[in-house]
């Protein structure tokens, strides 16, 4: 893509700063990032009210916008299962309009729907799904961007108005997205850096043009959680901990210390300490995440069940076991709730409660546990070969 002509493109629209989303129809997309569980939750069924209206009347555009919508605000939840299900009901709904004429026509679906596409990876990917679906995503998305770019190419730039402009640069850094996380999946990780570095590109030029810091930006913060997640694949602990450092101080100045996404940095960094055998700071993050998720009332959520787990393994450490198997005991219960009875959460915990019953010499019961891992199709035929390198 040639930046220097969308820059002085942009030059000449007015500075507009609305979310390229479903969120310009139907509210405020900060509520992903700042909103406490009920806020979430009211919005969850706000929508679910225009969803019944919408499919009254047989709106399908305004069903797929809806459901995709939701998808968003279910993951911010921490209901993944419920989220996985409105992503797929959105993708369907476009698929259903790009098969019409009339969809084919209308050049700003193809855009909504690699969105939905992307979203519905994100949900899936926390709920680690079949590799072969995410790359089935992917490669619908990339090909929708493809067709979208291409018909934006032969269009006259005076007759695109200024929201649909704005999305050219973001349809450039949902590509470096979709790029990066083909690479994460293939573990090239060079890669993933060259990919994240080309977003940050494209982000700097774009709020450079709106006249605004993108050091400030959602998408900057992302970025710079994904170089965490990278040198975190290949062991390099205190890189990772930088990045998630300065991805922290956005989401502190930018969305407070008392939202989901400061609680979810606490996590994480909390994670690297663990895995940098420094479990005393480790704890003492997932205590400050626990306080984080519990103030915005994120009891329910899947990320406070993934903190239960890794405060688990934190007691299992310390000699802690019956504080560990309470830990997972609970971790268990919101798992099966948000992520479904049947899920990679729900084996992952289990596997983890396995420990405390073999330390304290419960060997029968870790045995038929293990058994009962084992024995689930969905585990091991579906999620082994994809998160653990059997070469």
């Amino acid at each position: 893509m040639k930046h220097l002509i969308l820059l002085l493109f942009f030059l000449v629209i007015p500075r507009v700063t609305f979310a390229l989303t479903t969120f310009t129809q139907f509210g405020n997309p900060d509520i992903l990032y700042r909103g406490t569980y009920e806020e979430l939750n009211a919005y969850h069924q706000r929508i679910s009210e225009a969803l019944l209206t919408a499919n009254k009347y047989n709106d399908t555009e305004l069903i797929a916008s809806l459901c995709d919508l939701d998808c968003k605000v279910l993951t911010a939840s921490g209901f993944y299962e419920s989220a996985r299900e409105m992503g797929q009901l959105s993708v369907k709904a476009y698929e259903i309009l790009l098969a019409t004429p009339e969809g084919q026509a209308n050049t700003n679906l193809f855009f909504d729907y690699a969105s939905a596409l992307c979203n519905l990876e994100e949900v899936c990917a926390r709920l680690y799904v079949d590799t072969h679906e995410m790359m089935d995503l992917h490669t619908k998305a990339t090909e929708a961007i493809k067709q979208w770019l291409t018909v934006m190419s032969e269009k006259d730039l005076s007759d695109i108005d200024p929201e649909t402009a704005l999305k050219i640069p973001y349809c450039d850094i949902l590509f470096s997205q979709i790029l990066y996380s083909i690479s994460l999946m293939g573990r090239d990780y060079v890669e993933c850096l060259e990919h994240v570095e080309k977003e940050i590109a494209v982000v700097e030029e774009l709020y450079k043009v709106l006249d605004m810091d993108p050091h400030k930006s959602v998408e900057y913060m992302m970025a710079m959680q994904a170089y965490a997640n990278i040198y975190s694949h290949v062991e390099d602990y205190e890189q990772a901990l930088h990045y998630w450092t300065e991805a922290q101080k956005i989401i502190g100045e930018v969305y407070g210390k008392q939202s989901r996404l400061y609680a979810c940095s606490l996590k994480e960094m909390g994670w690297i300490y663990y895995s940098l055998n420094d479990i005393q700071i480790a704890c003492e993050y997932f205590n400050k995440s626990f306080e984080a998720y519990q103030a915005g009332g994120f009891i329910l959520s899947a990320e406070m069940a993934d903190l239960m787990n890794l405060g688990g393994m934190a007691f299992v450490n310390c000699g802690l076991f019956t504080e560990a198997t309470d830990a997972f005991k609970q971790g268990s219960i919101v798992f099966e709730t948000t992520c479904g009875k049947k899920s990679f959460p729900v084996c992952l915990n289990k596997i983890l409660s396995i420990y405390p019953l073999w330390y304290t010499n419960k060997r029968k019961q870790a045995k038929k546990l293990m058994t009962e891992i084992l024995n689930d199709s969905t585990f091991v035929f579906t999620l082994i070969p994809q998160h653990f390198d059997l070469n």
